[in-house]
């Protein structure tokens, strides 16, 4: 008697657990692509008309990825029958996609509900929901590769965490398993009726709520070296951020200041921080060596002495989530160390929205256009204010053979390898200007490293045929010398001047001197015979540029 009043009462709970969930659904034509039986109960539970072929059926996970990446085309595929050893529901092929129709009696039925199904779903293509699970073979390849794909409403069920896929969610139950069991079947360990599903809230999923597949991991790489005085601003512009779903990667670079130990402080503080250490290398072996620790789907790099708007991470990755662009950038507001703190306040009051300067999208020729001829507010030879999607930059890294230089040839290559952007007009990258930062060395290693990188960038676009782009990049070679050879004035440096006029006699001997203009090759002779005049220029041009960025 007790047993049949608890299953009464557990059937109950149950059927009124379903209902509370058909309440809160707004949502009511989701169309819900699942490899598996997950989308059909769904339906079933909301009681909804079945709005996707892909119910009642099962498909191999490579296949479904494979499915999923031209779906267009596969719907437009005839499903032929085919034969299986062993297998007795009908079995179909659409094109290279085998299909397993597990409930149904004969191939017939089967292919009249997926046509009937794949009519319904194109009244409303644009309301997709993409259900995954790891199983059948579904290795960690498989997992990167669903979450490459182009929509926005995803989600991968795992049998443990995976943090740096935004569309995995583990589904407790299954951790000490290699893969994800049958989350269909109720759970063994509670009391009400619960299936391993139901630990996800699809309900939220299918109104579009933000939830945290929504919000995918930033990882936030800072080199550290002799970065004391600064160090902790830096780090409290990127926990003072409104978007939380972060972590962030202080690599300390053999500093010999304290540095670690202010590192190591604030790793006590906050859960996610974390701190690597390693021999003095470079800035670039550092950055390198957060990437290889970063587990985030999108990279954003920022100097030791520089800060953050509050509210950038979260604009950024909302627009890289939206355009699915492999760079989301912003620009930078350059502030002199001096009163640095007193800037990045009075800027934190400042929305990073605005109705009258809406982001934009560049395509990558764009990109790149942008990148050489030195267009719009956002530098894009620098790294700072990028937001860039990881796997859209694998294998690709710092090159820790120059020392000046290193995040110009980067974006430069990330750019060569296609990539997009989207751009947020706003300047939330706060650039710190001192003296003796590595930006502003004035050295032969930090000019011969940043001239290997000019040299490197124009012989590619001369070898590409864009001679537009290099005859535009030798401008701004040229233009750079005769800056270096006018800031050599303030020193009494001689090598380093030689070194200046050798560099300046290379470029006047190539065969773009001539194409020029008239406006570089009066700067160079302003700075290489006339420095008053041209240091003249120069102060009208900064005093030009700080009134721009108040």
């Amino acid at each position: 008697m007790i047993r049949m009043i608890t299953e009464g009462t557990k059937t109950f709970e149950w059927e009124l657990y379903k209902l509370r969930r058909r309440l809160r659904l707004k949502n009511k034509r989701p169309v819900i692509i699942a490899s598996n039986c997950v989308g059909g109960i769904i339906y079933k539970d909301l009681k909804l008309p079945f709005y996707s072929p892909t119910i009642n059926l099962f498909i191999p996970m490579d296949d479904y990825i494979r499915f999923l990446e031209n779906l267009k085309w596969y719907l437009k595929q005839p499903i032929v029958p085919a034969c299986e050893e062993g297998i007795s529901y009908p079995v179909g092929m659409a094109a290279d996609i085998k299909i397993y129709f597990m409930h149904y009696d004969t191939f017939e039925e089967a292919v009249k509900a997926w046509e009937k199904r794949k009519k319904r779903m194109l009244l409303n293509p644009d309301n997709l929901f993409i259900f995954g699970c790891e199983r059948g073979k579904c290795t960690y390849e498989t997992l990167r590769r669903f979450d490459r794909l182009p929509y926005k409403n995803k989600v991968v069920f795992t049998h443990k965490e995976y943090p740096e896929f935004s569309s995995a969610v583990c589904i407790p139950g299954f951790e000490e398993q290699e893969e994800l069991g049958n989350v269909l079947e109720f759970q063994k360990n509670s009391f009400w009726r619960r299936r391993y599903m139901d630990s996800f809230d699809y309900v939220s999923f299918l109104n579009k709520s933000h939830n945290k597949f929504h919000k995918p991991l930033i990882s936030v790489i800072v080199p550290v070296y002799q970065s004391k005085p600064y160090i902790d601003t830096c780090v409290q512009s990127v926990l003072g951020q409104t978007y939380s779903n972060l972590e962030l990667i202080l690599v300390d670079d053999g500093s010999k200041d304290d540095s670690k130990a202010v590192c190591e402080r604030l790793c006590d503080r906050d859960p996610r921080i974390r701190v690597l250490a390693q021999e003095h290398k470079g800035v670039s072996a550092a950055r390198n060596a957060g990437m290889r620790a970063a587990r985030g789907k999108y990279l954003f790099f920022l100097d030791s002495d520089d800060a953050i708007h509050p509210g950038l991470l979260e604009q950024l990755c909302q627009l890289a989530e939206e355009s699915q662009a492999a760079v989301s950038a912003c620009a930078y507001h350059s502030m002199p160390s001096e009163n640095f703190d007193k800037r990045k306040r009075r800027q934190d009051r400042r929305k990073c929205k605005h109705k009258m300067k809406r982001p934009f999208y560049l395509k990558n020729q764009e990109v790149l256009r942008s990148f050489i001829f030195v267009e719009g507010l956002e530098s894009w030879h620098a790294i700072g204010g990028k937001l860039i999607c990881r796997f859209r930059a694998e294998e690709l890294w710092f090159d820790e053979k120059i020392s000046n230089g290193e995040d110009t040839k980067y974006m430069y290559e990330l750019l060569e390898r296609g990539a997009d952007a989207v751009v947020l007009p706003f300047r939330g990258y706060y650039y710190r200007r001192r003296n003796n930062s590595i930006s502003r060395q004035t050295s032969i290693e930090a000019y011969k490293s940043i001239y290997a990188c000019d040299c490197y960038i124009r012989d590619k676009e001369i070898r590409y045929g864009r001679t537009d782009y290099a005859q535009q990049w030798e401008r701004y070679m040229v233009s750079r010398i005769s800056w270096w050879y006018a800031s050599s004035h303030m020193c009494e440096d001689e090598i380093l001047r030689n070194y200046i006029l050798e560099l300046e006699r290379t470029e006047r001997s190539s065969g773009f001197w001539k194409k020029l203009g008239v406006r570089i090759k009066l700067q160079y002779m302003l700075a290489f015979h006339c420095y008053p005049v041209y240091s003249f220029f120069c102060f009208l041009r900064e005093i030009l540029r700080e009134i721009i960025e108040l």
